[in-house]
């Protein structure tokens, strides 16, 4: 058949090949919620004129909570340290040598709570 003047040409297409799986997927994420809190065995109110001392208590309750509404992790960024240790005191992440909330989250099972000195 003769071509009609000014058509244009089917042209073949070719679909692009898929990526390799691996390429384009993300790593997998190691928790789906987390949280995280920052914390302390006690803190101060009002002008410095009240010390609050109820840290483990209120962590316990705040850590029962969260895990129960579904978290699967918690990291508690334990701030103990810094109005409880000695100058040049060093940090080693294990919580000695001052008060700290290290015994609340080891309460609970370590693929769920992370305890984290934050001087």
């Amino acid at each position: 058949a003769a071509a009609t003047p000014g058509a244009v040409a089917p042209r073949a297409v070719v679909a692009a090949a898929p990526r390799a799986a691996a390429a384009t997927q993300d790593p997998p994420k190691p928790h789906h919620l987390a949280a995280c809190t920052w914390a302390s065995t006690s803190f101060l109110r009002r002008g410095n004129r009240v010390s609050v001392g109820d840290g483990e208590a209120r962590l316990t309750e705040w850590i029962a909570f969260h895990l129960e509404a579904g978290f699967d992790h918690l990291y508690v960024y334990d701030n103990s340290g810094a109005f409880s240790t000695q100058p040049g005191h060093v940090y080693n992440n294990t919580g000695e040598g001052y008060a700290n909330l290290k015994a609340v989250t080891d309460r609970f099972a370590p693929q769920r709570v992370t305890w984290v000195e934050w001087p």
